[in-house]
C-alpha cells in the first residue's frame, strides 16, 4: 500500500483490531476496525490482494468485518472509501455521507431495519 507505515502507533492501539482474511490457508485480504466510540467503528486499511480482486473476497471480508463489529458491540460503521470503491460499498448497503471528498465518507448501520 502506498503511504502505509507499518510502524504507525495506531496499529498497536488496543481499541483497533487488525483483521486478516484467509483463503485456502493463505492471507488474501486485510482490514482494521478501529473502535471510535461506544457504538461507532471506523473501517480502515481495507485491501484484497490485487491478483484476487473481483472474486467476491472483498464482499466476504466486509461481511466478516461487520460480524466482528457486532460481536464487539458496535452499531454503526464509517469508512473513508477510495473514490473507485464507492460503488462497492454502496452494493453492500453503505450510504455516502460526504461524496464530495477525495475519499468519500460512508456509513452503515449494523442494526437491521434502521434508516441510515
Amino acid at each position: 500500500m502506498d503511504g502505509y507505515d507499518e510502524q504507525h502507533p495506531d496499529d498497536r492501539l488496543t481499541s483497533n483490531h487488525p483483521l486478516l482474511l484467509m483463503h485456502d490457508g493463505k492471507p488474501v485480504g486485510t482490514a482494521r476496525l478501529d473502535v471510535a466510540g461506544p457504538r461507532l467503528g471506523v473501517v480502515r486499511l481495507v485491501a484484497i490482494k490485487p491478483n484476487l480482486q473481483r472474486r467476491g473476497l472483498g464482499r466476504i471480508l466486509m461481511q466478516e468485518v461487520e460480524s466482528y463489529a457486532r460481536h464487539v458491540g458496535l452499531e454503526r460503521l464509517e469508512v473513508n472509501a477510495a473514490k473507485e470503491a464507492e460503488g462497492f460499498y454502496q452494493s453492500l448497503g453503505w450510504v455516502a455521507v460526504r461524496s464530495d471528498r477525495k475519499n468519500p465518507l460512508m456509513t452503515k448501520s449494523l442494526n437491521p431495519g434502521e434508516i441510515q
